[in-house]
């Protein structure tokens, strides 16, 4: 009777648990708190609501911490999905469980890879520590808090209101819900949809969450599709643009132009990027640093082209700018008529093109007769812009057709091309520049 008696008092203590444990469960799912009522509001139902104690897990794989804050939703009628709290670091520490099998972490690897050759303003890079690690990647049962089904893949946590990605993913090296055995793809797409979670874009095929600008309405081959572990493959055209909204290719700002006499600073904006900075010979570098580089030229008589160039590890950003005084290297007639293109002396808009073709210059012109070269026509006009009309009736014979160019740094010298004009009934001939 004893043992019958505890025995009952088991049983009634078991059944009490469990009725306890389901209405605590159930209650999470009713009660207000900041995080399940920001998951309510992005429009995810319950039953893709799991209550896990520490945390909520939504449609399968993405983490929301209940100690955890989220933005409110945002209101867009725009594709593609993106989550409120967006990254505001674009150097992101990546941490790859040692422990893990040699598929696993090479996988990781080459989805990291993946990801840097989007050539966006991100970069993820590779550390071998966790003190200074934004992500860790890990298998689920090196975390005693997590155990994955064996139908979950992987599953990831999203940024919070710090502006920095989320912390942990957890992968399953005992994943059985595809047919057939497990391939290295597979196990790379997964890492590389679930690092989209810790950066903050959700599932491509959900109803809920901010749509992304640009991004197509529906996206099958999406890799952030969701419950699709056995299909997806690589980024489509469609994430490819969606994260180079959310982490915009880095620009170099400033100056397209550089006199010979100046100090000019040139910036990528705020990154945290290593970047190994070159630039044409023309140009000397005065200072560095992962977001500016300052540069004068070397000589003070140069005009001519340079670049300023930043090697960043995923890819470079090239800025082509003018050094100096807007010099003339070529002159050219557009409206010659013929085979070999002559200009009727009878014509007043014969128009030409001045190259390198420049922004933010003026010119002047000139007209002077053969064989003085005496000057027959020199509008005191100084013309906008790199090209222009020659508003002048000449007698027919040979000219020097030219050009003196002013941009901010100076007046280049005259540049001249000889002209035929002729009677165009009688033929005619071009131009030569020297």
């Amino acid at each position: 009777m004893k043992k019958l008696f505890i025995l009952s008092l088991l049983f009634t203590i078991l059944i009490g648990c469990s009725e306890e444990d389901y209405l605590v469960e159930n209650e999470s799912l009713s009660q207000n708190d900041s995080v399940l009522k920001t998951l309510k509001n992005w429009g995810f139902s319950d039953d893709q609501i799991e209550d896990k104690g520490t945390y909520y897990l939504v449609d399968g794989d993405m983490v929301f911490y209940k100690n955890k804050k989220y933005h409110a939703p945002k209101k867009s009628n725009t594709k593609q999905r993106e989550h409120p709290n967006s990254v505001s670091i674009n150097n992101i520490n990546v941490f790859i469980n040692p422990n893990m099998n040699l598929n696993w972490r090479n996988a990781s690897i080459s989805a990291i890879g993946r990801w840097n050759a989007v050539s966006s303003g991100l970069f993820l890079n590779i550390t071998t520590t966790t003190a200074n690690a934004h992500i860790q990647i890990m298998y689920d049962s090196q975390d005693p808090s997590v155990n994955l089904a064996s139908n979950v893949f992987g599953r990831g946590t999203f940024p919070t209101t710090n502006g920095l990605p989320g912390v942990r993913i957890w992968v399953n090296p005992d994943f059985n819900a595809c047919s057939g055995a497990i391939t290295q793809n597979m196990r790379i797409s997964n890492v590389q949809h679930e690092l989209g979670h810790n950066l903050g874009i959700m599932h491509t095929n959900q109803s809920s969450a901010i749509l992304i600008p640009g991004t197509p309405s529906s996206d099958a081959q999406s890799v952030m599709n969701g419950g699709k572990a056995c299909s997806i493959n690589n980024f489509s055209a469609g994430d490819f643009l969606a994260i180079k909204y959310l982490f915009p290719p880095l620009t170099l700002a400033g100056s397209s132009l550089i006199c010979n006499t100046s100090t000019v600073t040139y910036n990528v904006g705020s990154s945290t990027i290593p970047i190994n900075w070159t630039t044409s010979s023309n140009l000397q570098i005065l200072s560095s640093s992962n977001s500016s580089i300052t540069v004068r030229p070397v000589n003070s008589s140069f005009n001519g082209t340079g670049f300023i160039q930043a090697a960043l590890p995923s890819h470079t950003v090239r800025r082509n700018i003018w050094v100096g005084e807007a010099v003339v290297d070529m002159i050219e007639f557009e409206n010659g008529i013929g085979e070999i293109g002559y200009y009727c002396s009878s014509h007043t808009g014969n128009t030409y093109s001045i190259f390198p073709r420049l922004s933010g210059t003026t010119h002047q012109i000139r007209l002077r007769r053969y064989p003085n070269l005496s000057i027959v026509y020199s509008p005191s006009t100084n013309y906008s812009g790199d090209s222009g009309t020659l508003n002048y009736t000449p007698t027919p014979g040979w000219y020097l057709f030219e050009v003196k160019r002013t941009n901010s740094c100076g007046i280049a010298e005259w540049f001249g091309t000889e002209v035929e004009f002729v009677d165009c009934s009688n033929g005619g001939g071009g131009g030569e520049e020297f």
